[in-house]
């Protein structure tokens, strides 16, 4: 589970980055380092979500 509450700290929590809210409203990574910041934590995040996707159906497969 450390992979998805580092997807919701960084990309949803109000205390944390909150990077999609502020990309979305426009309030905060706008341009620069931030933005590369912003980019390559968001696709941390996926590949976080792509792995655990895989391993829960490499699980599915084994248990048939």
């Amino acid at each position: 589970m450390p992979d998805l509450l580092f997807v919701y700290h960084f990309m949803y929590n109000g205390n944390s980055l909150n990077i999609r809210n502020e990309c979305v409203h426009g309030r905060d990574y706008l341009q620069g380092g931030q933005l590369r910041y912003a980019f390559k934590v968001t696709l941390l995040a996926l590949y976080m979500i792509l792995i655990r996707i895989k391993i829960i159906e490499e699980n599915i497969d084994d248990a048939e």
